[in-house]
C-alpha cells in the first residue's frame, strides 16, 4: 500500500476518533501492535500535538529494563556488568547476525533446548 493511501487512512481514523471524543484530544494513544512503528510518523502527524504517542517497542523495552532492574538474577553472574542473558530457541548464530544492525555490543545468545 502506498504511503499516501496509508496517510489518508490514518487521517480518517484519527478524525473519527476525535469526533467520537467530542473534539477532545486523547491524553495518550498507544500503538500496541508490532507493525505500528512502520506508520508511527503518520499517527504523530495526525494526532493533536498534546496527545502523547506511546509506541509498543519503546514501551516494551522500558518495561523490560524496569523488570530486569527488579530481577537481577536474569542478568549474568556478575550483575555489575549489566550484561543480559540472551536466550533463543532458534539458531543462536543466525539470531546474532540478525541482531547486529540493532545491537552495538556482541550479543552472546544461549540456545534453549
Amino acid at each position: 500500500m502506498a504511503e499516501a493511501e496509508l496517510d489518508s487512512m490514518v487521517a480518517r481514523y484519527v478524525g473519527e476518533l476525535l469526533e467520537k471524543m467530542g473534539g477532545e484530544a486523547p491524553d495518550r494513544a498507544i500503538l500496541g501492535c508490532t507493525h505500528y512503528p512502520l506508520v508511527e510518523a503518520l499517527f504523530a502527524r495526525h494526532l493533536p500535538a498534546s496527545s502523547r504517542l506511546l509506541s509498543q517497542p519503546e514501551t516494551v523495552a522500558d518495561s523490560l529494563e524496569d523488570y530486569l532492574a527488579r530481577h537481577p538474577h536474569y542478568v549474568t553472574a556478575d550483575p555489575a556488568s549489566r550484561t543480559p542473558v540472551l536466550l533463543t530457541t532458534a539458531d543462536a548464530s543466525h539470531v546474532r547476525r540478525s541482531l547486529e544492525p540493532f545491537w552495538e555490543d556482541e550479543a552472546a545468545f544461549q540456545p534453549l533446548a
